[in-house]
């Protein structure tokens, strides 16, 4: 039987899902402004979800059913949100959600820099033991004005 290897356009309509279904930047934007304040978090995912944590368990269970990685990673580099991680805001802070910049990764890096705002590389990850698609998307509308980069990831 031969494997079925994901699109590039997989990747895009999954990160696409993720930006429009609450607003992604105004949520990683509270996180990053006021990142303890749970009611702040949870204004952000009104509607759609009862809660915060609701809105990343969804995420969780989708990643689970699909074998495919969120992550969004700060303009520094700093990961703030790794779906195969335990997310808190300690650990944000501590930065022990992933401890590795991502700023060099080959998707975030040009994503951050192309004029298209993203970003896809095929490669092997060494976390994962796999070869991996990425695709991210820029949360901002330039480099200069990015607050923070949304990657996809799914095996091969």
């Amino acid at each position: 039987m031969a494997t079925i290897v994901p699109s590039l356009a997989v990747l895009q309509s999954f990160a696409d899902s993720i930006l429009s279904d609450i607003s992604f930047t105004q949520f990683v934007t509270t996180w990053v402004n006021n990142p303890d304040s749970d009611s702040s978090l949870n204004s952000v995912a009104e509607g759609k979800y009862n809660s915060f944590a609701d809105f990343l368990a969804s995420k969780k269970a989708f990643r689970s059913s699909t074998n495919t990685d969120i992550l969004v990673a700060l303009d520094d580099g700093t990961v703030m949100y790794d779906s195969g991680k335990t997310n808190t805001f300690a650990n944000y802070v501590a930065k022990t959600i992933n401890t590795d910049n991502h700023n060099t990764r080959p998707e975030i890096l040009n994503a951050v820099l192309s004029s298209s705002g993203t970003g896809y590389s095929r490669r092997y990850s060494s976390s994962s033991k796999a070869v991996r698609q990425y695709y991210a998307v820029r949360l901002g509308l330039s480099a200069q004005a990015n607050v923070a980069t949304l990657r996809v990831a799914i095996k091969e």
